[in-house]
């Protein structure tokens, strides 16, 4: 997206102002990023969420500003992109145990950090609609193995390399959504640093909430001497993934 410059005159300065984007038709639901350079050299940086349009101009901006905007959006995206969430979930029921646990989300998380980096700095980079097309792919696959009838499949034998080769296809998912927005050019690095540990900040309550979650229903089972079969979480999994599959497949053509 090409980054729009305004040259604004205000004699009596713009401290304590508001600053509004607008849209000519509707609000396409994007986060917006402030940068404004004063004259006498101050770079003030903001990044307002979707639903905030308006931002008031603070007398300085420090570095915790910054921090703390792109820690919020990190956090934001994750917690609203449900198939990355989904796959994670995968993970989580073909692991088993706690150190294959840790083994798998640890991959995933280099591995998406890598990409991520690497792409939003413009050093990789691939189409997104592929991609997006290609992550329903790899939740398809993990529901696949989770409702295989024999426990034998590659993502039970290798969690390590299936999740981080995953976690590299999901890095450019994430930089998707913050190229939308841009980074700051003076906070650069503390922009994708923020950023990144956000998307990890809420991976990790998440992945916390989803096994107390997978305790709980466990004792429930054995408890009334239930079974529940893999292919239950399978198409828990599948049946959305493969939604998104063919929708995004549909917007390549």
């Amino acid at each position: 997206m090409p980054e729009q410059v305004v040259l604004l005159s205000c004699p009596g300065g713009l401290e304590g102002r508001g600053l509004r984007v607008g849209y000519p038709l509707y609000n396409p639901s994007l986060a917006t990023l402030f940068r404004l350079t004063k004259l006498d050299g101050t770079v003030l940086t903001q990044v307002l969420a979707p639903d905030r349009t308006t931002w008031s101009v603070p007398e300085d901006s420090t570095w915790t500003s910054v921090a703390l905007s792109y820690l919020e959006l990190g956090l934001r995206h994750i917690w609203t992109g449900v198939d990355h969430l989904l796959f994670v979930s995968g993970l989580l029921l073909l692991a088993g145990t706690l150190r294959r646990v840790v083994l798998a989300i640890t991959g995933f998380t280099l591995a998406h950090s890598i990409t991520l980096s690497l792409s939003a700095l413009g050093l990789m980079r691939l189409p997104q609609a592929p991609v997006e097309a290609a992550i329903a792919l790899s939740i398809i696959f993990l529901a696949y193995e989770i409702a295989r009838p024999k426990p034998d499949g590659l993502a039970r034998r290798y969690p390590l390399l299936v999740s981080s080769s995953f976690g590299l296809l999901h890095g450019f998912g994430f930089a998707a959504a913050l190229r939308e927005v841009g980074l700051p050019t003076q906070e650069l690095a503390l922009g994708l640093l923020c950023f990144n540990l956000g998307v990890e900040i809420g991976q990790l309550a998440f992945i916390i909430a989803v096994l107390a979650v997978f305790g709980w229903a466990m004792r429930v089972v054995r408890s009334s001497n239930l079974e529940t079969p893999g292919s239950f979480w399978g198409y828990a999994l599948g049946v959305p993934a493969a939604f998104w599959l063919f929708q995004r497949l549909a917007a390549l053509g």
